[in-house]
Parts: C-alpha cells; structure tokens; sequence
C-alpha cells in the first residue's frame, strides 16, 4: 500500500487464488479500502487464519514485471524509502486506483511490398499516404485519412494492424541517412557496446554533429532483436522535438512519458511499454521506473543536463 511503513503486510487470499507478484489488489488497511501490489505470494501458505482477506484482484498477470519490481525494491532499500510508497509512485494515477488496467486497442496502418512499389497515378492523396508510410512504416488510424487507407488497403498496397509486435523483426532502418566516415565509426563502436556484458560507452558531439541519427539507427538494431530501447530527456521541452523525429522513423512503435501528458494519455502509454506493444520509450527522468519487459539499449541524451 502507499504507506510510510517500513514494513509488509500479509493477507489472506479468501475466495482468490493467489494473485501473481506484480499484480495489484484491493485490501482494507487501517479501516479504509486501498490498492496494494503484491509482493510475495505462498499458495500453500497455512497461516491465513486471523489475516484479513484480499477484497478484489485488479490484475491477472503481474503489472509491474519481475524486473522493474527488483529495480524499485533495490530503490526503496537504497534510499531508505517504504516500499509501499515506492511502487505506488512508480504507477500512473489511474492505476494507483481500482480502475482495471486495459490498453485501448489502436490500429496502425502497415505497408505492403506491392505498396512499396506501387505508384498510383492521378490520386494524390494516395501518393501522399503511401510516402508517409514508406517514411514510417506504421501510421496510427488517427493518422492516417480513413477513405484513402481504405483505397489503399482494397489495392493491397495496405494493411491494418492491432498487434504490431510480430512485424518489429522485419523493420527496417526506413529513411535512414547515409553515415559520414566520423558517424559510421561511432556507430561501429556503438554497437559492440551494445553486446551482453559490456559497459556503459558515451557519445559526445556537438550539437547538429549527427548524434540523433546514430541514435535512430542503433534503434533499428534493438528492434531487430526484439528489444526496447528508452530514450531519457533531461526536461519535458525537450522531448516534443526528439520525439518527433523518432516518430518520423518508427511511426506507432514510438510513445512519451512525462509529467505533462494527461493521466489518461500516461496510462495508456505506460500500458503499451508493459505489453511490449511500444517498443521506443521518449521520456523525462522518471521513465527509468517504466516497466520495460525486454529494455536493449538506454540511451541518456544530454546526459550532463
């Protein structure tokens, strides 16, 4: 619970199988109903008599993984911080709550190899669609103008998409600008570093010296191994302008977090980095407590800020 008790609390499950580690439930604490995250869990457990039981499981499966879950403990222990508190604060508001945590379901629109080739004459706004796809690769439904997606996808130039994660391995480096001989022997460097086991490597330039490109391209290598990458801004005014040039390459997979969304637009955001379903993370400091499933590559951009 959010609490300032150095302590746990134990429960018994009642008419509740033993929720996962990571799921959230409702409990009454102190004569009053709040939402815990569970921590531990012994179904075999014969010590349950006297205990108050679980009100209601909010989660199925684990909302927090196992590894953000070690990173927030080894937080809380670190900084002499309650648990409690720790966890709860590293949720979105709406989901601190009761509200059950669902992801709205958006389409993106994914072109086809007959799309790739394909050059419609005397239709415009086709053309027009089809080069922002060829751009990004994947455009949200409310991006893309739905009579001309309709055309498209009729021709087989297009298609949509719910689940985007399977179509991540064959992304490619889309309007990837060709390295200088300085860019490629960065990126080289860069990518070694990227191997299990090795260290921390800093990148430093001056701006317009081409970093953010490396930056692209080193996230198409992350999304080819099915990894997420996190990218950390030092302020919220800085994150529109990176984000958007991330969103010009990777289209849907990207989404931002930060203080300045809605609550709304945070949860649904932070949901969509839980299911792997966003693959590239634009975000202030706190976005190193987002829970990231497979995190590849971190990247701290303006890291002396």
């Amino acid at each position: 619970m959010n609490s300032p008790l150095f302590r746990v609390f134990s429960y018994a499950c009642g008419d509740f199988t033993a929720p996962p580690v990571g799921s959230r439930v409702r409990v009454n604490f102190a004569n009053r109903d709040l939402t815990g995250v569970v921590v531990a869990a012994d179904p075999d457990s014969d010590i349950s008599s006297g205990l108050k039981a679980i009100k209601s499981v909010l989660d199925d499966s684990a909302l927090i993984p196992p590894v953000t879950l070690k990173l927030l403990t080894w937080a809380a222990s670190y900084y002499h911080h309650p648990l409690g508190e720790v966890l709860l604060n590293a949720l979105p508001g709406e989901l601190k709550r009761e509200g059950h945590a669902e992801i709205e379901r958006s389409r993106f629109l994914l072109i086809t190899q007959e799309g790739l080739a394909a050059t419609p004459k005397n239709a415009p706004k086709q053309n027009e669609l089809l080069d922002a796809l060829k751009q990004s690769t994947l455009i949200s439904e409310t991006d893309a103008h739905t009579a001309t997606a309709k055309r498209l996808v009729e021709k087989g130039w297009a298609q949509w998409k719910t689940d985007i994660a399977q179509d991540v391995k064959n992304f490619g480096p889309v309007n990837a600008k060709t390295l200088t001989p300085w860019q490629q022997t960065a990126f080289d460097e860069l990518t070694k570093a990227l191997q299990p086991g090795e260290k921390p490597v800093l990148l430093h330039g001056v701006t317009g010296s081409g970093k953010t490109e490396l930056y692209l391209q080193l996230c198409a290598e992350a999304l080819h191994r099915g990894e997420q990458v996190l990218v950390l801004t030092p302020e919220i005014g800085l994150t529109p302008q990176l984000f958007q040039r991330f969103e010009e390459r990777f289209g849907g997979l990207c989404v931002a977090f930060h203080s300045g969304l809605s609550n709304k637009k945070r949860v649904q955001s932070w949901l969509k980095i839980r299911h792997k379903e966003a693959r590239i993370v634009i975000g202030t400091r706190s976005a190193v407590f987002l829970p990231l499933t497979k995190p590849g590559l971190i990247i701290v951009d303006e890291e002396h800020d």
